[in-house]
């Protein structure tokens, strides 16, 4: 074969070769463009429907946290409630007479301070002091004597309330200072206690309802 014919042969066979890699790379690339599109809506379709579900999580979280708001609010209720029958002052009550108390003494502080220095009073000639009549005692509620009866804390009672004999609500009142101190009300589900250490000594698991507390406790007070 004459040499100026297999020269253009090669290059008819090169540019044949050359024109056919082309067209593959273009079809290469064009599926690739497809498949990256179709991933690209599947990703977006997954992240709408991981979105709707995050959102619907969410507003039944704040259902169930209003909830149990409401729960703890009359719970809290029924108990201010019981006391006041027992003849219990309620925290709101001690706060109260607190806030009264201070009030009259400073009104008593500022009216001292008006008056000035005390003068000597005339002294006046002695009386014979009329027979005192005996007053009417006024008779008070007693409240319940079994709530009011010092109990002593044993055990794992004990390692969170200390061991000073105490009645049974003031018991019931440091056993809730000590949950909401470490915070240890189930954030989600409020009705439920999550036990640290030393509560799941008392409660021997790692979870306790706030219903049943009460069992719990009696089982250390002696």
């Amino acid at each position: 074969m004459p040499p100026l014919q297999f020269e253009s042969r090669v290059k008819n066979f090169r540019g044949d070769v050359e024109s056919r890699v082309k067209g593959f790379r273009g079809e290469v690339e064009s599926r690739m463009n497809e498949i990256r599109d179709d991933l690209e809506s599947r990703f977006d379709t997954v992240r709408k429907q991981r979105e709707g579900v995050e959102k619907q999580t969410e507003s039944m979280r704040k259902q169930a946290n209003q909830s149990w708001d409401r729960l703890e609010g009359f719970f809290e209720e029924r108990v201010m409630g019981v006391m006041a029958r027992l003849g219990m002052p309620t925290r709101k009550d001690i706060d109260r007479l607190t806030r009264r108390v201070q009030e009259l003494s400073r009104q008593v502080a500022d009216l001292e301070k008006k008056a000035g220095p005390k003068k000597p009073a005339p002294k006046k000639a002695a009386k014979k002091a009329a027979p005192k009549k005996a007053a009417k005692k006024k008779v008070a509620r007693k409240p319940n004597a079994a709530f009011m009866k010092p109990l002593t804390p044993s055990g794992p009672l004990a390692a969170i309330i200390g061991s000073k004999p105490m009645p049974r609500t003031e018991v019931t009142s440091e056993i809730w200072k000590y949950i909401k101190k470490n915070k240890l009300q189930d954030a989600v589900n409020k009705r439920m206690i999550n036990a640290d250490e030393k509560l799941r000594e008392l409660f021997g698991k790692a979870k306790a309802d706030m219903f049943e507390l009460t069992k719990f406790v009696s089982k250390h007070l002696k």
